[in-house]
């Protein structure tokens, strides 16, 4: 007996297109969230600890680096992971392009994730192992998020390989005319690769292996110019001086970080002679040093309620919430532990 598929209305296929690519969507925000999470608990304790009971963790050159590519990362992502929710969220029923970017976000917001989470673990010493702390489910949660609703690899090849052809279309609603420099080589960057790829040349994407690694590229690519984009436009936005100087920064540093990160295709393709090169690093240094000094502002800005962990490295004071939990008879004394609300206002 022969089975045969039953005739479907047309629309079922861009419907289950549709929701899938809303669950991508999804998955990314909640990527991005725990990364904000991650960093929120990171950030309120290294404005406490003092090894050694000498210089706050927060103040280490070791830790305050790390801290800051983060913080710029997270902000990038999570800025860019909302605008495409309000894109998809006022596009026709159906419409494929919520796909498309869907593709190119859940990839981006998820790797960026997972590198924020482990970094977020690995500076905060032995508290960031403990899963009192929250940090290692975070990142078991990103580690199932990467291969869900579409191994995040796969979804950049495909995205790549539908968009090379037309780099413009790929824009974020209001885009600035005027965009930084820094922002501007990441944009480069993205077209050289597609021209390149149009020409079907995979030696212009650098690392790529052959056509899919160049699909990959390309798409990480158009990923991070979009991101760096929608920080961009979120700091000429604002009403607030403080806040619009550190999203400037923010921008500055997610973008700096990402060409320096890629000076040999930028100086393989003639965009990096010594001068360019010496400015990228004076400009990173400056904008780091500037969202060093204001950590505690910028993790305020994420907006998360630290108690709902109930976990030491959230608390005003983690010492006191361990005594608490042991039943110490009283805080061991020579620890030089400095209040939180004494370190970083909002």
């Amino acid at each position: 007996m022969q089975h045969h598929a039953p005739d479907l209305p047309a629309t079922t296929h861009t419907d289950a297109v549709a929701v899938l690519g809303q669950g991508r969507l999804d998955l990314a925000g909640a990527a991005a969230a725990g990364a904000r999470a991650g960093l929120a608990v990171t950030v309120n304790y290294a404005l406490q600890r003092r090894p050694g009971g000498r210089t706050l963790m927060a103040d280490r050159g070791t830790v305050r680096r790390d801290l800051v590519s983060a913080l710029a990362a997270t902000y990038a992502t999570s800025v860019l992971g909302r605008r495409v929710q309000d894109m998809a969220a006022t596009a026709p029923a159906g419409d494929p392009v919520v796909g498309v970017w869907s593709m190119l976000v859940k990839p981006l917001l998820a790797y960026s994730a997972h590198s924020v989470l482990p970094t977020c673990r690995q500076r905060s010493g032995a508290q960031g192992t403990l899963r009192t702390n929250w940090i290692q489910d975070l990142i078991g949660n990103t580690e199932g998020i990467i291969p869900a609703e579409g191994e995040s690899q796969l979804l950049w090849k495909q995205a790549g390989l539908l968009t090379f052809r037309d780099v413009a279309a790929l824009a974020l609603p209001r885009t600035p005319r005027n965009l930084p420099w820094y922002v501007r080589m990441l944009g480069d960057r993205e077209r050289g690769i597609a021209a390149a790829l149009r020409h079907d040349d995979i030696i212009a994407a650098g690392t790529a292996i052959d056509r899919e690694t160049a699909a990959i590229e390309f798409a990480a690519a158009t990923s991070e110019r979009l991101a760096a984009t929608g920080l961009w436009h979120a700091s000429t936005t604002s009403d607030d001086d403080t806040a619009r100087g550190l999203l400037e920064s923010a921008t500055a540093v997610y973008a700096l970080e990402r060409i320096a990160s890629r000076g040999s295709w930028f100086a393989a393709n003639r965009q990096m002679n010594q001068r360019r090169a010496q400015r990228v690093h004076l400009e990173l240094h400056r904008h780091r040093e500037h969202l060093g000094a204001h950590l505690g502002e910028l993790v305020a800005g994420f907006d998360i309620a630290l108690e709902v962990f109930d976990a030491p490295m959230a608390a005003p004071d983690y010492l006191r919430w361990w005594q608490e939990w042991a039943g110490w008879p009283s805080t061991p004394t020579g620890t030089g532990i400095a209040s939180v609300s004494d370190q970083a206002q909002p």
